[in-house]
């Protein structure tokens, strides 16, 4: 039995794209990555066909992105598209990601919210 679409899929499909593009890949070479047509990449980013647990694994994987960026749903009721870091942001997070060292990216994370802290009591 085929089930129908849903909000979900279009709010993922939108989130497998952002991630396709922040590593500047075509829909040709993301379904190389996953092993399906990129027509099928296509229908995945649209939402118009569902996405098996096993193929968005592989593409999280191989998009050196976690899991947890493709499900970050918008609270109920928000149809405000704020609630989505912007590309700028997600490129940052794509580039932080994919620093060589765990280390590394830590550092950067605290450097990052040790700045905020300085920038919110300078400005309380």
């Amino acid at each position: 039995m085929t089930r129908k679409t849903t909000e979900f899929d279009r709010l993922l499909g939108h989130r497998i794209r952002k991630a396709r593009l922040l590593r500047g890949l075509t829909q040709e070479e993301l379904g190389r990555i996953a092993g399906v047509s990129s027509q099928q990449i296509q229908k995945n980013e649209r939402g118009e066909n569902r996405i098996s647990a096993e193929r968005l694994n592989r593409i999280s994987k191989q998009l050196n992105m976690p899991a947890g960026f493709f499900f970050d749903e918008r609270p109920e009721g928000d149809k405000d598209d704020t609630f989505y870091p912007s590309g700028k942001t997600l490129q940052l997070a794509a580039e932080i990601y994919g620093l060589p060292d765990a280390r590394i990216a830590k550092s950067v994370g605290r450097l990052v919210a040790a700045i905020n802290t300085a920038w919110e009591t300078k400005n309380a």
